[in-house]
């Protein structure tokens, strides 16, 4: 190699080299990125999957309620009016402690939907990024390839080498 190759060789690997490191700095912090992502969607799911059994659950509490009303007012009509009143009393308590639950689990969906619609963007931003670092790599490797192609095992002046080194500063 001459010495203007050898030098473009070197200025090649260090350029290489420098472009590594960065690109394992970025490839942490993109895994960490999308690890914490992933964890937060997985949370949001768990969080949706528990409300959703609530849900069912209030329905089913809902069809017994309006099952024991009919109960109530068939029972009204036969027996003790203070046994039906105090029986009705009971049902209304709980009536009332499902209409707080229903509150409840509309003011879960919405916080759920909120932070759902907050965490996609990120996700997707992050989706972006991860294709961005995917091409950078890429691109590293060709570059990599490049100058195995050119550089690799070409045989040089070891002196040439001091030279380059030295105008460098290495």
């Amino acid at each position: 190699m001459t010495l203007d190759q050898l030098r473009r060789c070197m200025k090649l690997a260090n350029e290489n080299a420098t472009e590594a490191v960065a690109l394992t700095k970025e490839r942490v912090d993109v895994e960490t990125e999308r690890a914490k992502l992933m964890e937060e969607k997985g949370a949001l799911q768990t969080r949706s999957e528990t409300l959703q059994a609530e849900g069912k659950a209030i329905v089913e509490e809902q069809a017994e309620l309006l099952e024991g009303s009919k109960e109530l007012a068939k029972l009204a009509e036969k027996s003790d009016l203070k046994e039906a009143e105090a029986k009705r009393l009971s049902h209304n308590v709980r009536i009332d402690s499902n209409r707080q639950r229903v509150d409840d689990f509309n003011a879960s969906r919405i916080a759920i939907k909120t932070t759902k619609d907050a965490l996609d963007p990120r996700i997707e931003a992050s989706n972006v990024r991860l294709k961005k670092f995917q091409n950078s790599v890429e691109e590293h490797n060709y570059g990599v390839e490049d100058w195995k192609a050119e550089c690799a095992n070409r045989p040089y002046a070891e002196a040439d080498e001091v030279i380059i080194k030295k105008e460098m500063g290495n």
